[in-house]
């Protein structure tokens, strides 16, 4: 919502976000909690606002993803032992509250083996098995603010030469893009 606020007699003009909206919410805002205000609908004023973040909102997204970072470091050790997707994802959502995130950003995805090729994989009670890639996507959620990483894993090394290649050839693209990026920051 945004409005324009004349001083002591509340809203004369109030901004809806169009796109958020549906025409029964409209009309309940209308006449329910705004009634006698003009109501205008708006495109992209929150999203604008919100597009360029201050200091304190890169804190907490900084903090999100250093509590997503240290749940995956706490987990990992796991792996050794074989657990299932399922098992992974849930000591992963754990680990985030453990190291104060609200809990999951979303639903955490672990997708092993030929599942890694799924991008929306929901974990299931596939054994994760030695050699084979693991992909983990996750986040955690705190103050708000969410965070959003995607690690692709494996149990002792890739057994598949190829996948071995992959990974080197994918591994080469993200430190360069990285590298870009941070000669322009």
């Amino acid at each position: 919502l945004a409005g324009s606020i004349v001083a002591s007699a509340g809203p004369a003009t109030l901004g809806l976000e169009a796109a958020h909206l549906s025409w029964a919410q409209q009309r309940e805002y209308a006449t329910s909690w705004f009634p006698g205000v003009e109501l205008t609908a708006t495109v992209g004023v929150v999203e604008d606002l919100r597009r360029v973040k201050d200091d304190a909102e890169r804190a907490r997204i900084a903090r999100a993803a250093a509590a997503a970072d240290a749940a995956l470091a706490e987990v990992m050790p796991m792996l050794g032992e074989g657990p299932t997707e399922i098992e992974l994802a849930g000591a992963l959502d754990v680990a985030m509250r453990a190291q104060g995130a609200d809990g999951p950003a979303f639903e955490t995805i672990v997708a092993s083996g030929p599942e890694s090729a799924k991008p929306h994989h929901r974990p299931s009670r596939r054994r994760i098995g030695e050699g084979e890639p693991v992909v983990v996507d996750f986040g955690a959620a705190l103050d708000g603010y969410r965070s959003d990483m995607t690690r692709t894993l494996s149990v002792g090394g890739l057994a598949d030469p190829v996948l071995e290649r992959v990974w080197r050839v994918v591994a080469g693209a993200q430190a360069a893009g990285v590298a870009t990026v941070a000669d322009r920051v």
